[in-house]
């Protein structure tokens, strides 16, 4: 969550810096002069550009959550774009028939701070759970079949779910969901033919690194920090400083190739192009290409499941880029970690046996 924050906050570099200290600073402005045409920066506009005004939520209980979403959708000035991210745990709804797409997939779960007696219906069907999170006694004999489909189908009031933010789809929203059930947030209906975005987690993760999820996000670290991402998934714990100045140079081109892609492509929807003028929105884009394409040449990510998607869906021309996988091979070379992803760049008979 902190590193979200200081990803959508300008740290000001000054002109006097030179290109290879430029390049080693996480920040939308870590470009050299060449490549200020592609990302469109005049120093002065955004360094005197205030900062996004943000609010943050820490284990939020829905009715702070959506107040506080409501105000900054209140807040927004013309032409503004709300962005939200919400990184929390998966909610499964276990329901049997899942129809409508709006709360029966599910969603994310919220601070459990209750004050009501509504039962808790992602609680195994053998039991009930009341305010305490205590198990209450089993429901009486006499209560009829009908009666307990009814309950069954009683959604967790307190978490939030895809039709909870169909709301704030009144104007542009750019939104980021980090979950274990992120799969619950796609295919929103755009119901107000607004600019939408949607970059979803993947659901699935490796073994290997379940040990480490309670040091954070690997999705966010991508969208926040693409170099710890990398290290992380390489299990790189230890870098020489050389090492790390020539990772970050590295990753630094790799992000810029995608940038230059995503204005190329023709099979770009252009909704992507709307947010695509914003620098940190940018960042996070082709930061998002650049997760993908890392984990789809890792071995040890293994199925979609285990891959971020967005809505709209990006063309393969970005998420498949024969030029962005031969960048990435070539940085794990350089690490030393080659043998940790595939022989090479994947091709369309490699991604048709993959999916299947």
């Amino acid at each position: 969550m902190y590193r979200m924050l200081q990803a959508v906050e300008k740290q000001p570099i000054e002109s006097t810096l030179s290109y290879d200290e430029k390049t080693t600073v996480q920040s939308p402005t870590s470009i050299n002069h060449q490549q200020r045409d592609i990302y469109n920066f005049h120093d002065g506009d955004f360094q005197h550009r205030p900062n996004p005004h943000k609010y943050l939520l820490y284990k939020p209980n829905f009715s702070q959550i959506y107040a506080f979403t409501a105000s900054a959708f209140k807040e927004l000035p013309n032409h503004g774009i709300l962005l939200l991210y919400i990184s929390a745990d998966g909610y499964d709804t276990h329901l049997k028939s899942k129809i409508e797409q709006s709360y029966d997939f599910g969603g994310v779960k919220t601070n459990n701070r209750r004050d009501d007696t509504i039962e808790n219906s992602n609680s195994p069907p053998t039991s009930t759970t009341n305010t305490l999170g205590k198990k209450s006694p089993p429901s009486s004999s006499t209560i009829t079949t009908t009666t307990t489909t009814t309950i069954g189908s009683i959604k967790d009031i307190h978490n939030i779910f895809p039709g909870d933010l169909y709301p704030f789809l009144r104007k542009p929203l750019f939104l980021i969901i980090d979950s274990n059930n992120s799969i619950a947030f796609q295919n929103m209906p755009n119901l107000f033919g607004q600019p939408f975005v949607s970059l979803l987690s993947p659901i699935k993760l490796p073994t290997v690194f379940h040990d480490y999820q309670n040091k954070g996000s690997l999705f966010t670290l991508f969208l926040t920090s693409p170099i710890y991402a990398f290290c992380f998934v390489c299990h790189l714990n230890d870098l020489t400083n050389e090492q790390w100045n020539l990772c970050q140079e590295h990753i630094n081109k790799i992000i810029f190739e995608i940038t230059k892609l995503f204005l190329k492509s023709k099979l770009v929807d252009s909704t992507i192009y709307h947010f695509f003028a914003d620098e940190f929105l940018r960042l996070f884009l082709s930061r998002f290409v650049f997760c993908y394409a890392v984990l789809r040449l890792h071995r040890a990510f293994k199925g979609s499941g285990f891959y971020p998607s967005s809505q709209p869906q990006l063309s393969n021309d970005l998420l498949e880029n024969v030029q962005i996988h031969k960048m990435i091979l070539e940085l794990s070379a350089v690490l030393n970690v080659r043998q940790l992803f595939l022989e090479g760049p994947l091709t369309t008979t490699d991604l048709i046996s993959s999916n299947q």
